[in-house]
């Protein structure tokens, strides 16, 4: 009788630890910031939020996984630890929304709102103008309005905190001179998937802080389009994705000298031939890490051209028109990671690769799938570079290391 009696508010105190446990898990969230470092966050969810939306209220943001300045003292480190959080977070992910809507929206929530994201669903696309009420939002940094079919951006934006503003997916067609002159805190700029194929000159002269400018997948290119002067106010900027669009190697040598820092460029499925590549003044960046030239019309290693990038330690030359690699083609490079994903490997020559092909190299990875030889002699490598051999079965059947 006693034993039972003890069991039952060992039960009870057991299932009230178990509620507690489960409470104080709702109200921590780990996320992953843009450089993958976890954060975590104490969040209140908000019951007085606008239809189709999310609302929560996010605490300090404790921040691990990061890499921080050597000879800082340990309050500064700490301080630095917790720099990057947000307060008042709203997200409306549910899609149809309109001007009405949207409206409402930005008249209703709270003035202290740090970041509001807006994204069409699958099905349910959002049709919205840019609206300045967003400008009673002061203090947003992080502003997302994507695939929203918005054809145009105000000319009267007043965003002085806002850090990060993502605009995939929408109809803008033209960026005009004043388009960021309100924004000058902004260091990620997201214009990919849009219909932009004009620029004014000095479209991006306010932007002294903007380190990462997507451009991809609009339909910049041709003749008229003139790129000299068109990225001299960033000048610390650190990537430029142009993939998708049509500009020419002239074109490229006017935009490059403008950004001496950058460290990573993404020039995928951009029509590019050899000749082309090889006229590129790539000497003027030499800081950069990464370059993407897949989906071109390669038929070689571009040597000469890579040889003027002495920090480059990844080459992107996936789906491209490459049938052999010749002697000594990364010879004096720093490159670490090659991806010849989906070339012409061996279609038309049994052994694709001359013995002194990695001669000189620091590989560390080299992706050589879904190309058409059979054999790969790995010990034609100088290293232990790991080597991605995977392939269609149907042309590769018997794909082998030796």
């Amino acid at each position: 009788m006693q034993t039972s009696s003890l069991i039952i508010p060992t039960i009870i105190f057991l299932a009230q630890l178990a509620s507690i446990y489960k409470e104080t898990l709702a109200a921590i969230s780990t996320t992953f910031n843009t450089d993958d470092h976890f954060i975590t966050q104490p969040q209140q969810i908000l019951e007085n939020c606008p239809s189709k939306c999310e609302c929560q209220r996010i605490g300090r943001a404790k921040i691990t996984g990061m890499d921080f300045p050597k000879n800082k003292s340990e309050e500064e480190e700490d301080e630095e630890e917790y720099s990057q959080f947000v307060g008042l977070s709203v997200r409306c992910l549910k899609g149809s929304m309109n001007d009405s809507e949207f409206l409402s929206l930005l008249q209703n929530v709270p003035v202290d709102v740090e970041h509001l994201e807006i994204r069409g669903a699958p099905g349910k696309p959002n049709k919205l103008h840019w609206s300045d009420n967003l400008n009673r939002l002061s203090r947003l940094q992080h502003l997302a309005l994507v695939d929203c079919s918005m054809p145009a951006l105000s000319q009267s934006i007043r965003l002085p905190l806002l850090s990060q503003l993502y605009l995939m997916g929408n109809e803008l067609e033209q960026i005009q001179l004043g388009s960021f002159v309100g924004m000058p805190m902004l260091e990620m700029l997201d214009l990919s998937g849009n219909r932009i194929s004009a620029l004014s000159t000095g479209a991006f002269i306010y932007l002294k802080n903007l380190r990462y400018l997507r451009l991809s997948h609009n339909r910049l290119g041709g003749p008229d389009l003139s790129t000299g002067n068109l990225l001299r106010g960033p000048r610390h900027l650190k990537e430029l994705q142009l993939d998708g669009n049509k500009l020419s190697a002239k074109q490229l040598n006017e935009l490059l000298p403008d950004v001496t820092s950058l460290e990573r460029l993404e020039l995928n499925n951009c029509d590019l031939n050899d000749a082309e590549l090889w006229s590129l003044n790539l000497s003027v960046v030499p800081k950069l890490k990464r370059i993407g030239l897949a989906s071109n019309n390669l038929t070689q290693i571009p040597s000469a051209s890579l040889r003027a990038l002495p920090s480059l330690q990844i080459l992107d030359l996936r789906e491209s028109l490459i049938r052999s690699i010749g002697p000594c083609a990364f010879c004096g490079m720093n490159i670490t990671t090659v991806l010849l994903e989906g070339n012409l490997l061996g279609l038309t020559n049994s052994k694709p690769f001359h013995r002194e092909a990695f001669a000189d190299t620091q590989l560390i990875e080299l992706d050589l799938g879904w190309n058409h030889f059979r054999h790969f002699d790995s010990s034609i490598l100088s290293g232990r570079a790991w080597v991605g051999v995977d392939s269609e079965p149907s042309t590769n059947p018997a794909l082998t290391q030796r």
